[in-house]
């Protein structure tokens, strides 16, 4: 199984960045890939989600398969039009949070999958770090890329700067 964890410490607490996160509408204000989010962020429930990537419209339906209030998210992504499932299997992706005291939070993003025969080949290039149009400067942390799209979320686009070392 491939795990890639990204982690990011913002400095909000972590009641205002998992309203961030779990709000279907906050969530895509801030995401760099998504463009709509719909369905509910609930234990059980499905969702679809309109991104663009590389300048190319998808979606993937993911249904959420973990849930602690205020604490913890995971969704497993049943199909997707970009491709990415054809490559892996039982992928699954989420965010969890961690006080850091009264106004700070430790986010780790996290993405689980197995490559499938083809992807095996291609897995240093999947775990490498997002980079070339749309993804900021090479070598950035996928929290990073997440939090540099943000306008509407200023408190974790500051401490990814810090943590991306910018």
């Amino acid at each position: 199984m491939e795990d890639i964890t990204d982690e990011v410490v913002v400095d909000a607490p972590a009641d205002r960045v998992w309203k961030a996160i779990a709000d279907p509408g906050e969530h895509v204000a801030w995401h760099p890939f998504a463009t709509r989010i719909d369905g509910q962020h609930a234990l059980g429930a499905a969702r679809t989600c309109s991104v663009l990537i590389g300048g190319k419209p998808g979606a993937s339906q993911e249904r959420c398969s973990a849930y602690e209030e205020g604490s913890a998210i995971m969704w497993s992504v049943e199909s997707d039009s970009t491709g990415f499932s054809r490559m892996v299997a039982d992928w699954r992706t989420g965010f969890s949070l961690q006080p850091q005291g009264p106004g700070a939070t430790l986010v780790r993003a996290q993405s689980l999958f197995r490559p499938r025969l083809p992807a095996r080949l291609m897995a240093p290039l999947i775990r490498r770090k997002p980079s070339g149009p749309g993804h900021g400067r090479p070598g950035k942390t996928w929290a990073a890329v997440y939090a540099s799209a943000s306008d509407r979320w200023p408190e974790l686009a500051l401490a990814a700067r810090a943590f991306a070392g910018g």
